[in-house]
């Protein structure tokens, strides 16, 4: 069971597996993609990631634990978009929250949640939200 995965989380800058598949649900990826795979985070273009960054991945690796497996994860996180929005929404909120443990400024957390919010929305997820309910529903978590 994942408990603590502080220590235990490599970052590797590469892609991960499955990367073909990813890329023929979702289609070209944008540039700072991240995947959470097991107890890695593959980040292509950077090796070092924010802490709020980490902790969104972070979830994502225990909801694979709890879905039964990576490839299980991943398996529906591939073709049910219902799913896909509720396993992101939750990453997404854990993500906001983590930024505003660091940045107390309430301009610079609605720029976060604006652009995190935008993120959800967009076409890399496949449009499952509007930027708004993506608002309201992040901010809520």
């Amino acid at each position: 069971m994942i408990d603590d995965l502080g220590d235990s989380i490599e970052i590797v800058q590469d892609w991960p597996p499955r990367i073909n598949e990813i890329e023929q649900t979702f289609g070209p990826l944008p540039d700072g993609v991240i995947f959470a795979w097991e107890d890695k985070i593959y980040s292509p273009s950077t090796g070092t990631l924010a802490n709020w960054i980490v902790e969104h991945e972070k979830t994502h690796l225990r909801q694979q634990e709890a879905a039964g497996g990576v490839n299980e994860w991943w398996d529906r996180y591939l073709i049910d978009p219902d799913w896909r929005l509720s396993q992101e929404l939750e990453a997404h909120q854990v993500e906001y929250r983590e930024f505003c443990k660091f940045y107390r400024d309430r301009n610079m957390q609605a720029r976060y949640l604006n652009e995190i919010a935008g993120r959800l929305a967009s076409p890399m997820y496949g449009q499952l939200i509007s930027r708004g309910d993506a608002m309201r529903q992040i901010r809520r978590g």
